[in-house]
């Protein structure tokens, strides 16, 4: 991959914009790639708005925004960005590294904060407060932190105090991937940008930036339909496969053989340092770990999505800072985990795309040095993956689902082609049949976000922001209902103010009133949140301070619903889930084919095949076992 070090191109801003990064002492350098640069002028300009960029692992996303926002803020005194990442793990690196490195950065330190289900009340008063400030330049987050009131409507009175100047959404391709199903809230950032979009002054836009590694072509026009980008978007590709890895795959009848052989192979590669071992499965990570330690083959840690927040920090900086050989893990851990010399990267089973299993491999060798990444295949493998594409809620249960949902709404005003509702959730028993076949309780919602999102991917509905439904407070001591009115005009005129109490907490019904008088909730909602900063009135110590519904805007009737599009829909995303495994499959069966070929037809750039194959694979080496 080309490393610039003289002039990137001849257009003045770019050569502007590299003179700005080299004269911080870390980067003096200057950019990794000329995409890198232009990703990086465009979303500091504006011009247009909407960008996509695509840059290969190890190639320097990060600083496509990091630059940007330290030079609004060096220019204006304050800047804020706005990052909405898949993973905890990825955020706690991400904020750990720009602390790391801001001093670095001349005589500005950019600060970072996190937002996550990890952090507890009092860090979110304290971010809110630096947002409030303009002392805050990075806040990194997820999907499901960013729908939520408080934090939407926080980033809303920044933009509209010209404080926050862009959202950065990292790996953007978890959108498509994760969206639908198991995250989906992924797929309700378009109102939150659509909503941050309108609080923005007119003369400073809200500048969107996609960033990723991978895009397959197929995934293209659904990221930007889910998003509600414009055409307009640019789109800015780094067009190559990485080389560093020697690409290898074993093939094993069954699981227990996979075990046997394992501990011989991590023998091998530790010796040429660290690395991953993914599993698709948690018990297989945790059984995978003791194996490891039990041989002495250095220390494992398993990590996956039922890890603690603290021992995932601490498996983060002891893997980051070598003091951690080896991390069993599922793909909870990976994206964005910026350790350079990772040397070795094995999958115990094989991922569902090709897609999937680049960005995985792609942990390893970010220092340009060789990196081994080694696949166990079996043909159960491919049938657990197959056997996933399943389980997508059938056509029936979805629409009696999304059927019930509408029944217990709360309706907030009706026109001649929408109604806008109030979702609500609730919460039932569930008992569901593990693979040991053994009943375990969970608790879920009777609806859930994956049919919401469904149904506004059929148009049926438009799928709004979490909304402040009831809230329960106090009436601060040293107020009054009088001076608490003066910054509450709405919750005065509806009577609510008048029902808070000194002593005993309040509950008030902020969806109710606002149906009642046909109010926007949004508008009650936030002069609650102003109340609280102003601290006129007090959350309780314990329990829940409010209950959420989900906006929404359902656009059609009976006569319009039919339940055949949903049937097309599904049909349309398992085919193309199995189509993944199948591609998948024949990339680890493959034994005349250069493997890296398959990486390079998965993302469209069959022009850069290599004639006579990459030379490193085993396939090229004759080498396939």
């Amino acid at each position: 991959m080309r490393q610039i070090k003289t002039q990137l191109c001849t257009s003045p801003r770019v050569n502007w914009l590299d003179q700005q990064l080299r004269a911080v002492p870390r980067f003096r350098n200057g950019f990794r790639c000329a995409e890198q640069a232009e990703i990086a002028l465009a979303y500091h300009d504006g011009q247009p708005t909407d960008v996509l960029g695509v840059l290969p692992t190890a190639m320097g996303k990060s600083l496509c925004f990091l630059l940007p926002t330290y030079l609004w803020a060096r220019e204006n005194g304050r800047a804020l960005t706005v990052v909405v990442s898949p993973l905890i793990a990825l955020m706690m690196d991400m904020v750990d590294g720009v602390e790391r490195h801001s001093k670095d950065i001349g005589d500005f330190n950019l600060k970072a904060a996190q937002l996550n289900s990890s952090i507890d009340v009092a860090e979110r008063r304290r971010v809110r407060r630096s947002i409030r400030d303009h002392e805050l330049n990075l806040l990194f987050l997820g999907p499901e932190t960013l729908v939520q009131p408080w934090t939407y409507e926080m980033l809303a009175d920044a933009a509209r105090a010209g404080t926050l100047r862009g959202l950065v959404v990292d790996e953007a391709h978890m959108v498509i991937e994760w969206g639908s199903e198991f995250r989906p809230d992924f797929r309700r950032i378009g109102p939150i940008r659509k909503l941050l979009q309108d609080a923005a002054p007119p003369d400073q836009p809200l500048r969107t930036l996609l960033l990723t590694a991978t895009l397959p072509p197929e995934y293209r026009g659904q990221l930007m339909s889910s998003l509600g980008v414009e055409e307009g978007i640019r789109e800015i590709e780094h067009r190559a496969i990485r080389g560093e890895h020697n690409l290898r795959v074993l093939h094993f009848a069954s699981h227990m053989e996979k075990l046997k052989q394992l501990p011989k192979d991590v023998r091998r590669l530790r010796q040429k340092g660290a690395g991953i071992i993914y599993c698709a499965m948690r018990d297989h990570c945790e059984e995978i770990a003791q194996l490891l330690n039990s041989r002495g083959l250095g220390t494992a840690c398993h990590f996956h999505g039922g890890t603690p927040t603290d021992i995932r920090r601490e498996i983060l900086r002891d893997f980051r800072d070598n003091r951690l050989g080896i991390v069993v893990a599922t793909d909870a851990f990976g994206l964005g985990v910026h350790k350079r010399d990772v040397r070795w990267v094995l999958h115990f089973s094989m991922p569902e795309s090709i897609d999937q299993y680049y960005q995985e491999i792609g942990r390893g060798g970010r220092d340009g040095k060789p990196c081994e990444a080694l696949l166990y295949y079996s043909p159960a493998d491919k049938r657990l993956g197959t056997n996933n594409q399943a389980k997508v809620l059938t056509t029936d249960k979805f629409y009696a689902r999304l059927r019930a949902m509408r029944e217990g709404a709360l309706t907030l005003s009706r026109s001649r082609h929408a109604t806008v509702r109030l979702i609500e959730e609730q919460t039932v028993p569930d008992y569901s049949a593990t693979p040991k076949n053994k009943a375990s309780l969970r608790w879920h919602t009777t609806w859930n976000y994956a049919v919401l999102v469904r149904a506004h991917e059929l148009r049926w509905i438009e799928l709004g922001p979490d909304v402040v439904y009831e809230a329960t407070c106090f009436l601060d001591p040293r107020a009054t209902v009088a001076s608490a009115a003066r910054s509450a005009p709405l919750l005065a005129a509806t009577g609510l103010l008048q029902t808070l109490r000194r002593v005993e907490p309040t509950k008030l019904e902020l969806g109710v009133v606002a149906a009642k008088h046909k109010l926007d909730v949004r508008d009650l909602q936030r002069e609650f949140f102003d109340l609280i900063l102003e601290g006129k009135i007090i959350l309780p110590r314990e329990g829940p301070a409010w209950d959420t519904r989900v906006l929404i805007e359902d656009r059609t009737n009976r006569n319009t619903e039919r339940l055949s599009e949903d049937v097309r829909l599904r049909l349309n995303r398992q085919r193309a889930g199995r189509n993944d495994v199948e591609l998948m499959a024949t990339y680890a069966k493959s034994t005349k084919r250069c493997r890296r070929t398959h990486f390079y037809e998965a993302y469209g750039y069959d022009d850069l095949i290599p004639a006579n194959g990459c030379g490193d694979c085993d396939v090229c080496l004759g080498k396939v076992q």
